[in-house]
């Protein structure tokens, strides 16, 4: 058993790092890999967008995001929809945060409350 989880992180971690800096490709990931790389990617824009003081701009780019998102819904295997189900989840999650620090006029990574 201990061999195939040893096995099992290996290839995530390999997945991980063949995905990252390549479009998005639902096709040819688990979800996990898919979901793990927007989430880095979140993290590293939202903390450049808060240094740089355009939040506002970053929430515009996650709702076209969203959109783009959502008008591929209906197309692809059953598997593919819910990859980008569990994707439209957290892209909504994202803008929500988004929106809580627009509201608490975060200027810098220090003021997280």
């Amino acid at each position: 058993m201990n061999e195939l989880t040893r096995s099992m992180v290996n290839t995530l971690k390999f997945l991980l790092k063949e995905l990252i800096g390549n479009d998005l490709d639902i096709n040819n990931y688990p979800a996990q890999v898919l979901v793990l790389r927007e989430m880095l990617d979140f993290d590293a824009a939202l903390q450049k967008s808060i240094k740089t003081n355009s939040l506002l701009t970053y929430k515009t780019e996650l709702t076209n995001k969203l959109k783009q998102f959502t008008s591929f819904r209906d197309q692809g295997s059953y598997l593919d929809k819910l990859k980008l189900k569990s994707l439209i989840l957290d892209l909504i999650h994202n803008i929500a945060v988004v929106d809580e620090l627009l509201n608490a006029r975060v200027n810098s990574l220090e003021t997280w409350d």
